[in-house]
C-alpha cells in the first residue's frame, strides 16, 4: 500500500509540475517580458511625469486630510516581490516538500513492519509445535499397538522418527532465531513461560485450576518439570522422544483377540513413556497457546498504537502543508499579482497619442490583451 500510494503522489506532482506549473510560469515570463518591453517603447520622460503626477495627487490628498504619507516607509521596508522564475523554483520546491508530507505518515509502517512481522512469522512457527507434540504422542503409542492393519513392519517407528526430527529442527530453529529474528526467550511479552518456575499455564479461556488439578505425576513426568520454562520442558520432552526412539518397546500382540487388545490398553495407560508424552505433551500445548494469545494481544496493541500515531501523522503533516502552502504559494501569489496588476493599469493608462504614435506600443499592447485573455 505504502508503494502504491508513493507511486500515485510522485506521478500526480510530477504531473502539476510539468504541465501546469512550469507551462504557467513561463506563460507569465513571458507576460513580464512583454510588458518590460513595451515599457522601454515609451518615452523616457514618461514614468517620471506619471510619477510625479501622482505624488501631487498624494501630497494634495494628504494636505486636504492634515495626513502624513506613510505610503513612502511602507514601500522602503516592503520585500521585492518575486518574479515569475522565482515564483516557478517556489512551485517546486513546494511540490516536493508536500510529496515528502503525504508519504510521512504511510512510513510509519516501516517503524512497525520489521518486529510486527518478524513476531507474526514466530508465532506461526511455535504454534507448530502443538501439532507435532501431539503427533510424536500418539506415534509412542503405536509403538506399543504395532498394528499392522494401518502400518507396515516397521513403519510406526519410521513414522515417530520423522516427526520427532521436525520437532527437533522446529524447535532448533525457534531458538535460533530463524523464525523472529531472535530467540522465544529474547520476548520480553513473553517473561513469564521464559522464566524458570511459571507454574501452571494454559489457555485464558480455559479453568485454569481445574484443568492444573487435574494432572497426575509419575516418576518422569514430575511435578516439578510441569513447572518449569518452555524450552526447558522441550529439552525434556525431545531427550525422551530420543530416548525411545532409540530403545522401542519389542512387545507382540495379536489384537484380534479381546484379550490381547485389553493388555495392550493396559500396558498403554500404565507406560510412564506415554504418560510423559501425553502430561508433559498437555503442558507444552498450554505454555504455546499462552504465547500465541500473548503476542496476538501485543500485535493488536501495536496495531492500535500505529493507527493513532499514522493519525496524528496525517493531521500534523495536513497542517504544515497549509502553512507551507500560505508561505510558498499564497503570499508570493499575490505579491506578483498585485505587481502584474500595477503594470496592466499602467500600461492602459498610456495616453491615445503615444499609444498611435507608436507601431511597438501598438503591438505590445495587443500582445497584453492577449495574454490577459
Amino acid at each position: 500500500m505504502f508503494y502504491i500510494v508513493s507511486s500515485a503522489v510522485i506521478v500526480f506532482m510530477i504531473y502539476i509540475i510539468t504541465q501546469i506549473i512550469i507551462p504557467n510560469t513561463n506563460k507569465n515570463y513571458e507576460f513580464a517580458k512583454e510588458i518590460v518591453g513595451l515599457y522601454k517603447t515609451l518615452p523616457s520622460n514618461y514614468f517620471h511625469e506619471q510619477s510625479n503626477e501622482f505624488m501631487d495627487q498624494v501630497n494634495e490628498i494628504c494636505e486636504n486630510y492634515d495626513v502624513d504619507d506613510e505610503g513612502i516607509a511602507k514601500n522602503k521596508s516592503r520585500r521585492k516581490s518575486p518574479n515569475c522564475k522565482q515564483l516557478k523554483r517556489t512551485f517546486i520546491i513546494y511540490c516536493f516538500i508536500v510529496t515528502c508530507l503525504l508519504l510521512i505518515p504511510f512510513m510509519t509502517v516501516f517503524i512497525y513492519k520489521p518486529e510486527c512481522e518478524n513476531l507474526m512469522n514466530f508465532l506461526t512457527n511455535q504454534a507448530k509445535r502443538a501439532y507435532y507434540i501431539s503427533t510424536v504422542s500418539q506415534y509412542s503409542m503405536e509403538l506399543l499397538v504395532k498394528d499392522r492393519y494401518y502400518y507396515k513392519e516397521g513403519h510406526e517407528i519410521a513414522k515417530f522418527a520423522e516427526h520427532y526430527n521436525i520437532l527437533l529442527k522446529l524447535e532448533n530453529n525457534i531458538k535460533s532465531g530463524k523464525y523472529g529474528g531472535k530467540s522465544s526467550s529474547d520476548y520480553s511479552i513473553f517473561d513469564r513461560v521464559n522464566g524458570n518456575s511459571p507454574g501452571c499455564v494454559r489457555s485464558r479461556y480455559q479453568d485454569i485450576e481445574m484443568i492444573c488439578s487435574q494432572r497426575e505425576f509419575n516418576e518422569l513426568y514430575t511435578e516439578e518439570l510441569s513447572n518449569t520454562s518452555t524450552s526447558y520442558m522441550m529439552v525434556e520432552f525431545l531427550n525422551k522422544a530420543k530416548e525411545l526412539l532409540d530403545n522401542p518397546p519389542e512387545c507382540r500382540h495379536d489384537l484380534t483377540d479381546q484379550k490381547e487388545l485389553y493388555k495392550v490398553v493396559m500396558e498403554i495407560e500404565n507406560s510412564s513413556y506415554f504418560k510423559f508424552f501425553t502430561g508433559l505433551g498437555f503442558d507444552i500445548i498450554g505454555h504455546v497457546n499462552y504465547i500465541s494469545e500473548e503476542g496476538t494481544i501485543y500485535l493488536l496493541n501495536q496495531i492500535k498504537k500505529y493507527r493513532t500515531i499514522t493519525l496524528l501523522g496525517h493531521i500534523s503533516c495536513a497542517i504544515i502543508a497549509y502553512i507551507l502552502f500560505y508561505i510558498f504559494i499564497n503570499r508570493p501569489i499575490k505579491k506578483q499579482l498585485r505587481s502584474m496588476d500595477s503594470m496592466t493599469n499602467i500600461t492602459f493608462s498610456i495616453p491615445t497619442s503615444i499609444y498611435n504614435s507608436s507601431p511597438k506600443v501598438k503591438k505590445y499592447i495587443i500582445v497584453l490583451i492577449y495574454y490577459l485573455l
